[in-house]
């Protein structure tokens, strides 16, 4: 975890714990795990990078480790945020209502982002890990994308425009007419 991340979660934390009105408990909550969520993520989207970098080394045994490590990430922070959840607001382990108006208010903060599935799971292995492994069925799907949200899917679809997006890309494409004299090496 980053300095600036740590501070950031331990702050909602303290935050949590601080807070007495109930039902601003919920909403202190909701921001608690999506700062938990968002320091996951930053670190899982760093994988690919070294990843590369190790095969680009050509370093085996680093490149193992990353995936290792890679695969325990999402159980790890479960495994040690959940308890702590838990430990700062006792009243979530049983009482039904409280999630849901946690949902509402989580579903609320992500309904934007391009990896709002995956904080929506995230935060439903929090559940999970707090209620003790009481798996309950969650639809997982979203109302249509916002504009926001829309806009920036759509950007991604502008941006590759198939066919000739891949025969610009190629090396026959970049290098025609270039004369090459050295030996490969």
């Amino acid at each position: 975890m980053s300095l600036d991340t740590e501070l950031t979660v331990e702050t909602r934390y303290k935050r949590l714990a601080a807070t007495t009105i109930p039902s601003a408990r919920v909403g202190v909550a909701a921001q608690l795990i999506l700062a938990v969520y968002d320091d996951f993520y930053r670190q899982l989207c760093a994988y690919p990078h070294r990843a590369q970098r190790a095969f680009e080394t050509m370093d085996p045994h680093a490149s193992i480790q990353i995936s290792r490590e890679r695969l325990g990430l999402y159980s790890r922070y479960i495994a040690e945020h959940g308890p702590k959840i838990l430990a700062a607001f006792p009243a979530l382990a049983g009482d039904s209502a409280k999630w849901d108006a946690l949902d509402r208010a989580f579903t609320a903060m992500i309904v934007d982002r391009y990896d709002a599935d995956i904080a929506f799971s995230f935060a439903h292995s929090i559940r999970r890990n707090i209620e003790g492994g009481m798996w309950r069925p969650v639809a997982y799907s979203f109302p249509p994308p916002s504009k926001l949200r829309a806009f920036s899917m759509a950007s991604v679809h502008r941006r590759l425009r198939g066919a000739e997006w891949r025969r610009r890309r190629t090396a026959a494409y970049r290098f025609a007419g270039a004369e090459f004299r050295g030996a490969f090496q």
